[in-house]
Order: C-alpha cells, then structure tokens, then sequence
C-alpha cells in the first residue's frame, strides 16, 4: 500500500468516526422525541377518557 493509499485510508476511517457521531446523535435525538410522543399521546387519551366520562353530581349520592 503506497503512502497516498494510506493517507486516502485514514481520510475514510476519520469521516466514517465523524458520522458515526453525527449517526449516535440523531439517534439520541430520535430516541427522545419518540419518548416525547408516547408520553404525549397517553396524556392526551387520559384527558379524553377524561372528558368523556359523565360529570359527578354530588347531589345524587
């Protein structure tokens, strides 16, 4: 492997660390916003089951 072979080996494996990082940040990001959304999506079907249910008369018990 000549040096110019080399140098064009440890460019690759330098930019294949680079998106490797870039690739494990996304997925973080990715990761917790998918958290978000179900925490999101239970509380709003709570507030809707919520919603639906009749209203509690005091009077009546």
């Amino acid at each position: 492997m000549t040096a110019k072979d080399r140098a064009r080996m440890r460019r690759l494996e330098l930019e294949n660390e680079e998106l490797r990082r870039h690739n494990a940040t996304h997925i973080r990001v990715f990761r917790d916003q998918a958290l978000k959304l179900v925490e999101l999506r239970a509380t709003l079907q709570l507030l809707r089951e919520i919603l639906q249910e009749p209203a509690h008369d005091p009077s009546t018990t």
